[in-house]
């Protein structure tokens, strides 16, 4: 489209037969009296014309090179929506269409409103970028609130860990209670009552180790939430490190092209300068057309021939106003290009209100995976709970083993006193028969004499 834009321009701008008009106006001039002041006055006022006329006849040649660069090929900037993970090879494409177009449109107007609209546009990508920044702040914290997660649950094993060592020394010990009491009467019923005792604590005992199994269970299956969760936030990384990159090219391109709008601001504003002094040599030179023909009317009688030169002057000079006013046309023109232009950066604008979407749509599942989270704490606090009553349970049991003992050391007591009556019976026995023994034999000695 851009080679049709300078081929319109061509068209419209006869620079060559401009020059053309210049120079049959400089050969009507070089035959005036060059001593006549109106005359020499009128050959400053063309000079500085052919100066302005040479110096517009650069910028179009100019701007003919620049634009015979631009690139043609714009199907990646028109599929940005498409494919934003090629988002960086379009933007690259789109600006090197701009930085051809900057160079272009030398004779934009500086008041252009939707240049400056693109310009306001800036703050929003900004903004997108503190959105982004905060963005990464959130994530930052929960990976804190992951790692945090994580050491609680090593806290866990950990008294998981104590736990089992406490069971198992409570073990050792119901063990060796048990091999005491099988020393025991067996047929003795408080004895026998203890021995019931002792299985029903055991039975108490294996309840709690299947409790710890399940404990330990529901441990390894939370580990591996949080190794998957873990996991998920690693790829949530990753997902922010592109989206990061992304916005830093954005915001290279948005500060290239801000640079570019300055820069063709300023050449806007030179080319301006130079119409509006275009402007004032044509209303200068029209004035001193004005005051010639005053001054020939004058010289009628004497310079006959003078009025024919005068008129055909007169004739170019219109005829350089209509080329003046075709310029004028062609500036307008290129005006248009701009707003096409400008399209195209609103065209931007809304990729980048996609994009915004797409971070959107990012920070949706950032919130779900906080729920997620919370609801695995909220398991986390359901098992320190599970734990926390079986600890009691466990010093519930311990308070009945010591109660035991304490049985079984009264028991032993009891025992030990019994052997003691046993033994000073026996010894009691002993004696008596022992007695009787003498007595008997003293009797039958004395029914033998």
């Amino acid at each position: 489209k851009w080679l049709l834009v300078i081929g319109q321009l061509t068209e419209n701008v006869d620079v060559n037969g401009l020059i053309v008009d210049v120079n049959g106006l400089n050969e009507d001039v070089n035959g005036l009296n060059e001593d006549d002041e109106d005359v020499n006055r009128l050959n400053e006022d063309v000079n500085r014309l052919n100066e302005d006329v040479n110096r517009l006849n650069e910028d179009v040649n100019g701007l003919n090179e620049d634009v015979n660069g631009l690139n043609e090929d714009d199907e990646d900037v028109n599929g940005f929506n498409e494919d934003v993970n090629g988002f960086n090879e379009d933007v690259n494409g789109l600006n090197e269409d701009v930085n051809g177009l900057n160079e272009d449109v030398n004779g934009l107007n500086e008041d252009d409103e939707d240049v400056n609209g693109f310009i306001e546009d800036d703050e929003d990508v900004n903004g997108f970028n503190e959105d982004v920044n905060g963005f990464n702040e959130d994530v930052n914290g929960l990976n804190e609130d992951v790692n945090g997660l994580n050491e609680d649950v090593n806290g866990l094993n950990e008294d998981v860990n104590g736990l089992n060592e406490d069971v198992n020394g409570l073990n050792e010990d119901v063990n060796g209670l048990n091999e005491d009491v099988n020393g025991l009467n067996e047929d003795d019923e408080d004895v026998n009552g203890f021995n019931e005792d002792v299985n029903g604590l055991n039975e108490d005992v294996n309840g709690l180790k299947d409790d710890v199994n399940g404990l330990n269970e529901d441990v390894n299956g939370l580990n591996e939430d949080v190794n998957g969760l873990n996991e998920d936030v690693n790829g949530l990384n990753e997902d922010v490190n592109g989206l990061n990159e992304d916005v830093n090219g954005l915001n290279e391109d948005v500060n290239g092209f801000n640079e570019d709008v300055n820069g063709l601001n300023e050449d806007v504003n030179g080319l301006n300068e130079d119409v509006n002094g275009l402007n004032e040599d044509v209303n200068g030179f029209n004035e001193d057309v004005n005051g010639l023909n005053e001054d020939v009317n004058g010289f009628n009688e004497d310079v006959n021939g003078f009025n024919e030169d005068v008129n055909g002057f007169n004739e170019d000079v219109n005829g350089l106003n209509e080329d003046v006013n075709g310029l004028n046309e062609d500036v307008n023109g290129l005006n248009e290009d701009v707003n096409g232009f400008n399209e195209d950066v609103n065209g931007l604008n809304e990729d980048v209100n996609g994009l915004n979407e797409d971070v959107n749509g990012l920070n949706e599942d950032v919130n779900g995976f906080n729920e997620d989270v919370n609801g695995l704490n909220e398991d986390v606090n359901g098992l320190n709970e599970d734990v926390n009553g079986l600890n009691e349970d466990v010093n519930g049991l311990n308070e009945d083993v010591n109660g035991f003992n304490e049985d079984v050391n009264g028991l032993n007591e009891d025992v030990n006193g019994f052997n003691e009556d046993v033994n000073g019976f026996n010894e009691c026995v002993y004696t008596r028969l022992h007695q009787m023994s003498k007595s008997l034999s003293f009797i039958l000695d004395r029914c033998q004499t």
